[in-house]
């Protein structure tokens, strides 16, 4: 059976290499989008507000608790060019992990209660959402939410 990579006596190895690269970095980047969420965007600090879009995550340095920005619940907010009487808000999902547990959605609104919600010895607020106004029918796509949340230990 002759070998695929043989190219000449002096150079097989490197040239097979060479033919080969192309496809181990393919898979070695497509791996990482397999299985196990990946590891969270942004490092966070404790009391201080961050910011997240739409189905990114950040973690404190110390792996305590992780927060991702799951989903938008539902996005209420007056169209472009309607006239409304109440303004509507947006209500996002956010997954709160802690080590040891399976994560837990919490769901958080913009204007009215509940805008933070509290879960092992830690408290998750909303502070604010960023996204285009919604059309008639149609809301902005998913990765257009931001959102600004502060996460501060209960004493």
């Amino acid at each position: 059976m002759k070998d695929p990579c043989d190219r000449g006596k002096e150079t097989r190895g490197k040239t097979c290499i060479m033919r080969l690269a192309p496809l181990l970095l393919s898979l070695v980047l497509a791996l990482p989008g397999c299985g196990a969420q990946s590891a969270p965007l942004e490092v966070i600090r404790q009391g201080e507000p961050f910011w997240l879009q739409a189905g990114q995550s950040a973690a404190l340095a110390d792996g305590a608790v992780s927060i991702r920005f799951a989903a938008v619940a539902s996005d209420s907010r007056c169209p472009s060019g309607a006239m409304c009487v109440w303004a509507g808000e947006v209500t996002l999902d956010i997954g709160v992990s802690v080590p040891q547990a399976a994560e837990r959605l919490v769901r958080l609104h913009q204007r009215t209660p509940p805008l933070a919600d509290s879960l092992a010895g830690y408290r998750i607020e909303l502070l604010e959402v960023t996204a285009p106004q919604p059309g008639a029918g149609a809301r902005p796509p998913a990765n257009a939410y931001r959102a600004r949340l502060r996460l501060t230990r209960i004493e």
